[in-house]
């Protein structure tokens, strides 16, 4: 299965933490028009050092925060690198951009990259270690022209886009995006279902166990690859918090229609826990991490047994 099947052209619209591009905001968000100049943006991202980052999909988010290694834009896919990260998008899918700040009357210190019908699909965030040399210029260069985003992104135009993920992602993003992502009904897919009841239970004791999870995650543009060990674990009514110093991965289960543990189709022996809301699209995929270690693939073996049952 390509990487266009396994995202379908139904991606994800994100949750509700959106701006629509060039509405006002409390602390004079300024609108920029930057689609056309994404790789440029993004390099002057990446050369800040120390970033936070947020995706989400209405019913699962990820934030983290890393240093970028690399980042830029290859026949309009858009990827940063990070160690144990890799976030890739579809630019004609990032119709615009706002700028904002975290505090009111300091600098402007947030990124949000949005899509053609204002839906928030990216947030970059500065951190106290980051240095603003190559932020700032973002307000200043002529690319930064303001403007409110035009036009929309049908479904048809998304398949030429989405096969260049096949070709400009790399291989493990590729694989990582193929056992994630689907668009059709659950039901076409075989797997295990599990009581979404069981998610909490299954979060914490991957918790106590500092397990090295990988998790997928995506929306109508961006898709991020994360490897960590996550340790903390906390519920708060249906949201479900996994973290560790610098990730957190949320899962609102109200959200959540159904989860099944399927087999991996590239990898013998491997299954994964996907999450699929009611749109019967999979707004989260966990595996473990690659490498591993022996025992922590017996475990991740053993809880996905005990979902099951």
């Amino acid at each position: 299965m390509s990487v266009r099947d396994a995202i379908g052209l139904r991606l994800h619209a994100a949750g509700p933490n959106t701006q629509t591009p060039g509405s006002p905001s409390l602390d004079g968000a300024m609108a920029l028009q930057l689609n056309a100049h994404w790789h440029n943006i993004l390099r002057d991202v990446a050369a800040c050092g120390p970033l936070h980052t947020r995706i989400d999909n209405g019913s699962v988010s990820l934030q983290a925060g890393f240093a970028p290694a690399s980042a830029g834009v290859n026949e309009r896919t858009a990827r940063i690198d990070a160690p144990g990260i890799t976030l890739a998008g579809l630019t004609e899918c990032w119709a615009g951009a706002s700028l904002s700040r975290t505090c009111p009357g300091g600098r402007f210190d947030r990124l949000d990259i949005h899509d053609h019908y204002g839906s928030r699909l990216l947030r970059i965030s500065l951190t106290m270690e980051s240095s603003r040399t190559g932020f700032n210029p973002i307000l200043l260069r002529q690319w930064a022209g303001r403007g409110r985003p035009t036009g929309v992104m049908h479904a048809e135009g998304l398949v030429d886009r989405l096969a260049r993920l096949d070709q400009h992602a790399g291989r493990r993003l590729a694989t990582s995006l193929q056992e994630g992502w689907y668009d059709a009904p659950h039901r076409r897919h075989p797997g295990s279902p599990v009581d979404v009841s069981l998610l909490g239970p299954f979060l914490d004791t991957l918790g106590n166990q500092a397990f090295p999870l990988e998790v997928v995650i995506g929306n109508r543009g961006v898709i991020q690859q994360h490897v960590a060990a996550l340790y903390d674990f906390r519920q708060s009514g249906p949201r479900l918090r996994l973290r560790n110093r610098t990730s957190e991965i949320e899962i609102d289960t109200d959200g959540i229609a159904a989860a099944f543990v399927t087999d991996s189709m590239l990898a013998e022996g491997e299954r994964y826990l996907r999450l699929y809301d009611k749109q019967h699209r999979c707004a989260a995929s966990f595996g473990v991490a690659d490498p591993a270690e022996a025992a922590d693939r017996q475990l991740w073996r053993t809880l996905l047994r005990a979902l099951r049952n």
